[in-house]
C-alpha cells in the first residue's frame, strides 16, 4: 500500500502563527485522541518555529542571556485531536 508522503505546513497568518502537527501512536491513548498533556508539547514547538519565521534563535537568546517563563497557562481544550485526523492546527 502506497502512502503520500506530506510536508507539515508552517506559516505566519493574520493574528499568529499555524502550524500542523504530525501525531504519533505514542501521542495517543487507545482510542487514537491525543493525550491532553501533548498539547503542551505542541505549543511549545510551534512556539519555537513561530520565533523562527521572526528570526529570533534560541542560540541568540543563549547568547544575550535571555529567556522567555511561563508562569501561567489557561487552556480550553475544543474538540479532540485524532491520530487519523487530516490535519492538527496549534
Amino acid at each position: 500500500m502506497s502512502r503520500e508522503k506530506t510536508a507539515l505546513e508552517n506559516k505566519l497568518i493574520e493574528n499568529g502563527h499555524e502550524m500542523q502537527v504530525r501525531v504519533y501512536y505514542e501521542d495517543t491513548d487507545f482510542s487514537g485522541v491525543v493525550y491532553h498533556s501533548n498539547y503542551l508539547k505542541y505549543m511549545e514547538r510551534s512556539r519555537t518555529e513561530w520565533l523562527r519565521h521572526l528570526e529570533v534563535f534560541h542560540t541568540d537568546l543563549a547568547q544575550d542571556d535571555s529567556a522567555f517563563a511561563i508562569h501561567r497557562m489557561t487552556l480550553k481544550f475544543g474538540p479532540p485531536a485524532l491520530i487519523y485526523s487530516e490535519s492538527l492546527k496549534i
